[in-house]
C-alpha cells in the first residue's frame, strides 16, 4: 500500500461567525476529522468546494494547528494544508498578509489571488475556522502558477467559507496521519507503523 505522510491541521479566514464557542485551541485533539465546508458568499466560478463527510486530518502541537482543506481538481481529491499559529493569533495568510501570489506564469500579469484563514473556534473535538478568497483576474490563464488550472477562476471574484472539523479518530503520537493514495477517494488513516 502507497502511502504519503502528512503534516494536518488549522485553516482559518475572516468573514462568517467570529465568536464561535468554546475558543480552547490547546485542547485540540491530533486526528481524522469530518470536514464540513459552507459557503457565506461565493462569486467564483468554478464555484469553491462546499459540502460535509470528506475525512481530513489534523495535527495539534504546542502553539499551532495544521488542517486539510479539500477541494476537487478535474474530478481528481487534493487535499491543501495550512498551519495556525498561536504568535500569529490563529490566522495565517497566503502568500503573507498584504500579499498577492500571481495567479498564472503565463501571461504576465495575468492577475493575483489571497487567500486568507482565522480560527474562530476550537475544542477537543471540533475546530471552527474562516477562509476568505479574493481573486483578480486581468486575462485568462494559459500556464497556472501556484494554483491548479481547473481550480482557477475564470474571472475577478471572492469568496467566504466555513470549515468546520468534528473529530472522528485521535492519532496521538508517535503515530502519523497519512493520506494513502493507493485507495478509492484518498484515504486518511492514523498510522502507527514507523515505516509508514
Amino acid at each position: 500500500m502507497k502511502q504519503i505522510v502528512i503534516a494536518v491541521v488549522g485553516l482559518a479566514g475572516c468573514g462568517i461567525d467570529s465568536n464561535v464557542e468554546p475558543f480552547a485551541p490547546d485542547q485540540v485533539a491530533s486526528g481524522i476529522y469530518k470536514l464540513t465546508v459552507s459557503a457565506a458568499t461565493d462569486t467564483c466560478d468554478p464555484p469553491r468546494y462546499t459540502g460535509a463527510g470528506r475525512r481530513v486530518g489534523v495535527s495539534a502541537s504546542e502553539g499551532a494547528l495544521v488542517l486539510q482543506d479539500f477541494m476537487t481538481v478535474n474530478g481528481a481529491s487534493a487535499y491543501p494544508t495550512y498551519t495556525l499559529v498561536q504568535a500569529a493569533g490563529y490566522a495565517s495568510a497566503f502568500p503573507g498578509v498584504g500579499k498577492e501570489a500571481p495567479t498564472c506564469a503565463q501571461p504576465s500579469p495575468s492577475g493575483d489571488a489571497s487567500i486568507a484563514y482565522t480560527l474562530v473556534g476550537a475544542a477537543a473535538d471540533r475546530v471552527d475556522v474562516i477562509e476568505d478568497e479574493a481573486w483578480t483576474i486581468n486575462v485568462p490563464c494559459s500556464q497556472p502558477y501556484v494554483f491548479p488550472a481547473a481550480s482557477m477562476p475564470s474571472a475577478s471574484c471572492k469568496a467566504t467559507r466555513a470549515l468546520r472539523y468534528d473529530l472522528v479518530a485521535t492519532c496521538a503520537p508517535p503515530c502519523s496521519i497519512v493520506l494513502s493514495t493507493d485507495l478509492p477517494g484518498q484515504t486518511q488513516t492514523c498510522s502507527c507503523d514507523p515505516g509508514a
